[in-house]
């Protein structure tokens, strides 16, 4: 069960599924307005769901921020499920079980989702309107907004 609080002024604290006993969850990551969580694999299966579609998001979608890929009809996604998320201020970042990275949410005015260096990832880390990520040679990779060195 994922349990949120504090003001709600964008409908962070109306989970989705959050009355039924038969979702459980692996993970929540939440930015300013928005929250996004993980399903267990057999949640997935018992909302009939395809199984790369395992992140479900609620809050602001003022700029894209519940546009997870592959979920919002006629967008592009990742042909496996997440393993990690990671929300910053206006955009989400999840690694798949492939080591692929797909961000959705903010991309002005910089463009995050075409930022992204096609590279195997082994961690993500999401920050205020930037994200990092280090891929299988060690090596650190970061992408977005850069006004101030991030």
């Amino acid at each position: 069960v994922i349990m949120c609080w504090g003001e709600d002024g964008h409908g962070r604290l109306a989970v989705p599924y959050g009355d039924e006993l038969d979702i459980f969850w692996e993970g929540v990551a939440c930015g300013d307005r928005h929250c996004c969580g993980m399903l267990t694999a057999n949640s997935v299966r018992a909302k009939n769901f395809r199984a790369e579609d395992n992140v479900v998001c609620w809050g602001s979608n003022a700029i894209g921020q519940l546009d997870v890929p592959g979920v919002i009809a006629g967008r592009t996604g990742p042909a496996e499920r997440f393993v990690r998320i990671e929300a910053g201020h206006s955009h989400t970042c999840g690694l798949t079980a492939g080591s692929k990275i797909w961000c959705w949410g903010y991309t002005r005015p910089f463009r995050l989702v075409a930022d992204i260096p096609d590279k195997n990832f082994t961690s993500l880390s999401a920050g205020g309107r930037h994200s990092c990520a280090i891929d299988v040679d060690r090596l650190a990779y970061c992408w977005g907004f850069d006004q101030q060195g991030q």
